[in-house]
């Protein structure tokens, strides 16, 4: 049976898109972007321990559980405490970790599938009865998140900047904050826009899926490492931290604070 849609442009048997000195460029250019991605990835995990599993299985989905989260907290301080509880975010991270197991099983079946074609560097979703389930989740995903980030975090900012006014104190580290979130917001949509509207033809629209993918994870936590002085602190422990006198770790950090030993950094990839 083939897997592939009759008449599909990305075929392994039909010619591959990147030929010659173009192919040597693409790859180039993908490796880069993934030497760089995984290092700050490491990094990252290093800093927040193993709560950075679960948001790398699934991104997407993390950022909405992640919204409703803030949009609780913001709204109702006093009554959401219970949110602050580590068997509420475990819950929630094995939910994300069942989603990412059951996303493998069934891509190992014949019912739905997504696969790889190095000859044409992109993901193809396969010929089989269900695939389309995927595209419904990846849709869901990419509008999700543009929904979010037009509307949650507006919302979020307008009322933070609201209160602080009705208080008369708006301090530096507020405004750290709103930096963060509209940098990342400017982020969001900018890969909803490689994802959803730049089509996917030729070279080109190839490329842009391809390091969009490679450049999410990495690209979304750009604004928390760069301006976020808690995280600075940790980086700073980190370089610093001798074998025979081990050091404290901030206290912004610190009940999260995890013992950095072993581990792996899972490799998720998404459906253009």
């Amino acid at each position: 049976m083939d897997l592939f849609a009759p008449n599909s442009s990305y075929s392994p048997m039909k010619p591959p898109i990147f030929v010659g000195g173009d192919r040597v460029l693409a790859y180039s250019i993908i490796i880069t972007v993934s030497f760089v991605g995984l290092s700050l990835e490491c990094l990252f995990l290093a800093i927040i321990g193993e709560l950075g599993f679960a948001p790398l299985f699934c991104l997407p989905y993390f950022h909405v559980l992640l919204a409703v989260h803030r949009v609780l907290v913001v709204a109702f301080p006093l009554s959401c405490k219970a949110l602050h509880k580590p068997i509420i975010w475990k819950i929630a991270l094995v939910f994300i970790f069942i989603f990412y197991i059951s996303f493998l099983v069934i891509n190992l079946t014949n019912l739905a599938g997504i696969s790889y074609v190095p000859r044409h560097m992109i993901f193809v979703a396969l010929y089989l009865p269900y695939t389309y389930i995927f595209f419904d989740l990846n849709d869901f995903a990419n509008y999700g998140i543009l929904a979010i980030s037009i509307t949650v975090y507006p919302v979020l900012l307008i009322y933070l900047k609201y209160t602080s006014k009705a208080s008369g104190s708006r301090s530096r580290y507020e405004a750290r904050m709103t930096t963060q979130v509209i940098i990342m917001v400017a982020i969001e949509i900018c890969f909803f826009v490689a994802w959803v509207v730049i089509p996917l033809r030729g070279p080109v629209g190839v490329l842009v899926k391809d390091l969009s993918n490679l450049f999410y994870s990495v690209a979304i936590i750009m604004p928390y490492l760069i301006w976020n002085k808690a995280v600075h602190e940790e980086i700073k422990l980190l370089f610093r931290k001798s074998w025979a006198t081990p050091q404290t770790p901030s206290s912004a950090l610190a009940p999260h604070y995890i013992d950095k030993k072993a581990r792996i950094t899972p490799l998720v990839a998404s459906v253009p």
